[in-house]
């Protein structure tokens, strides 16, 4: 086993997800193009879902970003956006070509798995940038929020303008209290535009390849639970300033988009990802914990790894960061987790950042997984590593949400104030330190999360 030592890596977060997708993040940085861009060694060590970047790239990147703000390195950002969009088009591209025809060759879906390694190196990108970007901005903005709404609607901001507008329709008729057999008897057309707004944003739900598709039932909860936007409001700033707010509104966008393709991307594949499983023997809920190698070449009709081994991977892995994915279980993924992870502080209070203002109380449901989304009951205090797209059905129900990682661009920060609820980030141990059933204080103004 390779010697770790903590000091030689930085803990992003914790993401549970599949050995199928997460093997697709090791050697991240190997399609990188950019010649404005540092060179980077993209190596990954993934504990039990913690994102754990090379200290050496971390470190590289946040030095690389604050020095192209302050040379106003307009190459630098141009190549990264750039990469953004390729990479971006070329996911939906190939998950469409796997949407239209399921039965795909061992090659075909080698190059899907490969398009989204690609699109894994401007999103891996932005994380360490983020946090040199929220520093830039504190020293420079009074009002720090609006240099963070994307400078354009992402997928997840277009569902919402017409989630709204559809909710309009149903209170005019006064039936957004009904359930959807009664709304289909009463009012056809609408219940067909609700049908067809459901089978255009399906892919919600969805995220690094597992998850469950949005619904009618779904659409319906999040328009009884949604508040009009507010207009943000763009004071007037010098010319410097305003040359770091457009970046970073355009850092913000790219960084959410990203996110929303792999959900759509995810919802695309998963129908092909099924019936490729079952040439196997196995469900996709079994398959999912092969390693993309053991995928492939398990469709060429060579052994995978048994069920019991799925299993075991299921409850928990790490993903070492030298050469072929190599899973570790068991004992020595626990010698891993002491060797490596910080230790999490004594004390009731957590403190992070106010993404968006407030105070609430109440119950903390911990959500690590999509499996934990049925967890989450109306006026509970969401707890989770950092929301995704898939994570939407649950945030509506929230009183507060509180996050491990991610400043005032992350989708956490847009999400919350577009709800309107409290929210913390960058608390860093909120889902180690927090269980299930406890009762949390979540405080905007003081920044703080404490346990009652």
């Amino acid at each position: 086993m390779l010697r770790l030592k903590r000091s030689d890596w930085v803990d992003f977060g914790q993401y549970k997800a599949p050995t199928l997708y997460l093997c697709l993040l090791q050697d991240w940085a190997k399609s990188q193009k950019s010649t404005s861009l540092p060179r980077l060694e993209g190596r990954l060590l993934i504990p039990d879902g913690h994102l754990m970047f090379s200290r050496r790239d971390w470190e590289t990147i946040v030095a690389a970003t604050k020095k192209a703000f302050a040379e106003k390195d307009e190459e630098f950002f141009a190549e990264l956006f750039e990469e953004c969009r390729e990479s971006s088009d070329a996911v939906l591209r190939m998950s469409e070509r796997l949407r239209m025809n399921p039965k795909v060759s061992v090659e075909v879906l080698q190059e899907y798995m490969d398009t989204f390694n690609r699109m894994e190196y401007p999103w891996l990108f932005l994380c360490p940038l983020g946090y040199a970007v929220q520093e830039i901005v504190e020293k420079t903005a009074s009002d720090p929020p609006s240099f963070f709404v994307p400078f354009q609607p992402t997928l997840l901001m277009q569902q919402r303008q017409k989630m709204l507008a559809l909710k309009e329709g149903l209170l005019r008729v006064g039936v957004l209290s009904l359930e959807p057999n009664e709304i289909s008897k009463r009012y056809p057309e609408l219940y067909s535009a609700l049908q067809e707004h459901v089978r255009e944003y399906e892919w919600i739900g969805m995220m690094h390849w597992w998850g469950s598709p949005f619904s009618l039932e779904k659409l319906l909860v999040q328009m009884r639970s949604a508040k009009k936007e507010e207009t943000v409001s763009f004071g007037k700033l010098s010319e410097e300033a305003e040359w770091v707010r457009q970046k970073t509104r355009r850092i913000a966008y790219w960084r959410q988009y990203l996110a929303e393709v792999c959900a759509v991307a995810s919802y695309n594949a998963s129908k092909c990802l099924e019936q490729c499983s079952q040439k196997m023997g196995l469900s996709y809920a079994q398959a999912m914990w092969l390693t993309p190698t053991e995928f492939l070449t398990g469709l060429q009709g060579k052994t995978v790894p048994s069920v019991a081994i799925l299993q075991e991977r299921k409850r928990g892995y790490c993903l070492l960061p030298e050469g072929e994915p190599s899973v570790v279980t068991g004992m020595k993924l626990e010698e891993i987790r002491e060797l490596v992870l910080d230790v999490v502080p004594e004390g009731n209070v957590l403190k992070g950042l106010a993404a968006s203002s407030g105070k609430a109380h109440g119950i903390a449901c911990v959500i690590l997984s999509p499996d934990d989304l049925r967890k989450m009951k109306q006026g509970q205090i969401m707890v989770c590593n950092e929301t995704t797209p898939d994570y939407l059905s649950a945030a509506q129900k929230a009183a507060a949400i509180v996050t491990d990682i991610g400043g005032l661009g992350s989708h956490a920060s847009i999400l919350s104030r577009e709800l309107g609820v409290p929210c913390i980030v960058g608390t860093k141990f909120a889902t180690r330190k927090i269980k299930d059933g406890d009762v949390v204080e979540v405080d905007g103004d003081k920044q703080t999360v404490t346990l009652k």
